[in-house]
């Protein structure tokens, strides 16, 4: 995974430069077809260099680390997803909308598209590096833990109430919890305001049942 980009390259691997141009695209908004020139481009300007000859390549190769998704097709009114025992069905179970839509060919195209990240793959890239597996236990080894003081997550009422209910899970510092944060909350759509109010809470029971959905979801990956 850390091979170089090209013979003698010690600033990029092919793993890093990759990253790199994939965020230049996410940033600049670029088109796959853009992508696919590029990388064109480059593998016919440096021979030497072990690049993909289109963004399908190189999707396919971050997908080989455990980076890539799973596309989802979702009703067009968020009713519902076509997952499971509805990935077969051509209308939405609940209201009974179409999943697809034509395009100008013709072609069946669906009308909402989900994209997943699948967590656990993600999780595991974490502890293959032993740089990153020591941050990952940092909240339990090296965060300073005071009584009735704030500083982590960890710190928190959600966190507390999980461990207690879950000790099998909360006795292996590996385990991660993965928390809800929102930059802004504006519940009733009031964006004419000037102000924005983002004081909301989120009960513990909610926390633990987002959890609980998480690892469900990642078991089928």
């Amino acid at each position: 995974m850390e091979k170089p980009l090209y013979p003698g390259c010690d600033e990029f691997s092919i793993l890093g430069f990759l990253l790199e141009l994939m965020n230049v695209k996410v940033t600049c908004k670029m088109t796959n077809v853009a992508m696919d020139m590029i990388l064109n481009l480059f593998s016919h300007a440096f021979k030497d260099a072990n690049l993909p000859k289109n963004h399908y390549e190189a999707k396919k190769y971050l997908r080989t680390l455990g980076l890539g998704y799973e596309s989802i097709h979702a009703c067009k009114h968020d009713c519902a997803l076509f997952w499971k025992e509805y990935k077969n069905l051509e209308n939405c179970p609940v209201c009974s909308t179409s999943r697809y839509e034509e395009n100008v060919k013709g072609k069946k195209k669906p009308v909402k598209v989900l994209h997943y990240f699948p967590i656990t793959s993600r999780l595991k890239r974490l502890y293959a590096s032993r740089h990153t597996a020591k941050e990952m236990l940092w909240h339990d080894q090296q965060r300073i833990k005071e009584e009735g003081i704030l500083r982590h997550p960890a710190d928190g009422k959600a966190w507390k109430h999980f461990d207690t209910l879950y000790t099998d899970f909360s006795n292996d510092l590996r385990n991660v919890l993965l928390g809800l944060a929102s930059d802004g909350f504006n519940p009733f759509g009031a964006m004419r305001l000037s102000y924005n109010d983002a004081r909301f809470y989120v009960p513990p029971s909610l926390f633990e049942t987002f959890i609980l959905y998480l690892i469900e979801m990642n078991s089928y990956h």
